[in-house]
């Protein structure tokens, strides 16, 4: 496999376990609101109530040096009180490789989390690895039991 090719989702992983643990927040000051569907990579996603968008200026420069690759990476992060999560959606059809060679390079544990089977993989957060449509989803999050809540299955 093109080494070119594994660095760029080592930096993916790095910057999903990033994102989840960095981010920040000062609680929910008004009250939990209504569930919210957001679509990243062109997948949906359930954001449950009392999490809120945050913006993390390292996971957004990794980000940008990913593209430099050539791959069509997107996430978003969102903190509840302490708890970090990351959505990140990597498009992988353009380096001919299979599934299983992309859930390879994740590594893991074979899990399955709301009928999606996936990789889950501990390194300063959870990371939650599944393919579908040549894109690479991963969730990070500090508490692997919101993984879950997060998944639209």
């Amino acid at each position: 496999m093109n080494n070119k090719i594994f660095a760029v989702f080592i930096l993916l992983i790095f910057a999903a376990s990033i994102s989840a643990v960095s981010a920040f927040d000062l609680g929910d000051l008004f009250g939990a609101g209504e569930n919210e569907t957001v679509t990243i990579g062109g997948f949906d996603f359930n954001i449950p109530a009392g999490y809120d968008e945050e913006s993390s200026k390292y996971s957004d420069d990794v980000l940008k040096q990913l593209e430099k690759y050539g791959l069509n990476v997107t996430g978003k992060t969102y903190m509840k009180d302490s708890t970090g999560v990351g959505i990140f959606v990597a498009n992988f059809s353009d380096y001919e490789l299979s599934d299983d060679e992309v859930l390879d390079i994740m590594g893991g544990n074979a899990t399955t989390i709301k009928n999606v089977d996936g990789l889950l993989n501990f390194d300063e957060s959870y990371a939650f690895s599944h393919v579908k449509d040549n894109c690479l989803i991963v969730i990070t999050s500090t508490d692997k039991d919101v993984i879950g809540d997060f998944i639209i299955a």
